[in-house]
């Protein structure tokens, strides 16, 4: 084999290594194209998701709304505390059956000890009353 024969030969396998490059090229490309989109369409549907909690909960709390409004009218005429105190009695129920149902939880923590998974600390006192 000459030195030319050699010459084509490597000539070739370049020209195959570079069609190898591009092609690998092309395809990083697509992929980034496509990652890309995948990022917007996410986008998108965590905006949607958004949407439709913040939508789910308001409508949840729009009739405890109708119902304070309604005793903040009585209270203008109101003679009677007791059906007052009552009426509040019932909005607060209504409004804590529908928080819990829309997934939040009330618990009392008053006593216990602090633990980080169920707590947040807002500030540090230190007090006899309670072991560390």
């Amino acid at each position: 084999m000459g030195k030319k024969h050699w010459t084509q030969k490597l000539k070739e396998e370049l020209e195959l290594y570079k069609n190898d490059a591009k092609q690998w090229r092309e395809k990083y490309f697509t992929v980034l194209a496509e990652l890309d989109n995948f990022r917007r369409q996410l986008d998108k549907e965590r905006d949607r998701t958004r949407r439709v909690a913040q939508e789910k909960m308001l409508l949840a709390i729009i009739p405890v709304l109708d119902n304070l409004e309604q005793a903040l009218h009585y209270v203008k005429n109101a003679n009677n505390l007791d059906s007052l105190k009552k009426g509040v009695e019932m909005i607060y129920s209504q409004l804590r059956q529908t928080l819990e149902e829309l997934g939040l939880r009330c618990y009392t923590s008053v006593g216990e000890k602090f633990n980080p998974e169920r707590h947040e600390a807002l500030f540090i006192e230190e007090t006899d009353d309670h072991p560390e």
